[in-house]
């Protein structure tokens, strides 16, 4: 009589086939936990956006609707998009560099630029502007950038700004909640989540 039954030794060349072994009667086998993955709030566009330069792509969230920018008639912006139900925008564009940029970096890096950015805004809004948290610098990969909220209205709508320089230009990144639509303001961890993701597509 052999050794072990047949049926003992098909079953541990089964096990070795599908699982690289079988344990024995003694082990523990210890189950392995599994980390859940949220998916990612939007999905990217595969299309590329490219700044007037050539120097920088982006990539926008696929659905949303763009904008002809020509009709903005602001020539520092070159890409405008919208969610579908129109209740976010998102707002590149590039950013002139002249001395008071200059210092502003010589005096604090990429939080002295986002700190300009905010005052050109300040300035623009009639001085209605006001920042919401503080400025942060943010990592992605190899890209820096450094980031800002701010709102107009006690913060009944919010504006995030994302501040970022290749070797040849400085541009920025906004996305904004809009008002005149019916749904609902998008949530700023919402937004923040957008603009994370597309910074992260950035490339220069």
């Amino acid at each position: 009589m052999p050794l072990f039954p047949r049926s003992f030794l098909l079953l541990l060349l089964a096990c070795a086939l599908l699982f690289g072994g079988c344990p024995s009667p003694k082990q523990v086998v210890k189950p392995v936990d599994t980390v859940a993955v949220a998916p990612p709030i939007v999905q990217l566009s595969a299309d590329l956006v490219h700044s007037p330069g050539g120097d920088m792509t982006v990539r926008i969230p696929a659905g949303w609707v763009t904008m002809d920018v020509e009709q903005l008639q602001t020539p520092q912006v070159f890409s405008v998009a919208c969610n579908p139900g129109y209740t976010m925008s998102l707002v590149m564009g590039e950013i002139p560099v002249d001395n008071s940029v200059r210092a502003a970096y010589d005096a604090n890096g990429l939080k002295g630029l986002a700190e300009a950015s905010f005052q050109r805004r300040w300035k623009g809004s009639q001085s209605k502007a006001t920042m919401v948290g503080f400025v942060e610098e943010l990592e992605l990969g190899k890209r820096r950038f450094a980031t800002y909220a701010y709102s107009t209205d006690d913060t009944a709508t919010l504006t995030r700004v994302a501040v970022f320089f290749t070797t040849t230009h400085l541009y920025e990144c906004a996305i904004t909640n809009l008002t005149f639509s019916d749904g609902e303001p998008a949530a700023p961890q919402t937004m923040q989540e957008i603009l994370r993701l597309v910074l992260a597509s950035a490339m220069w």
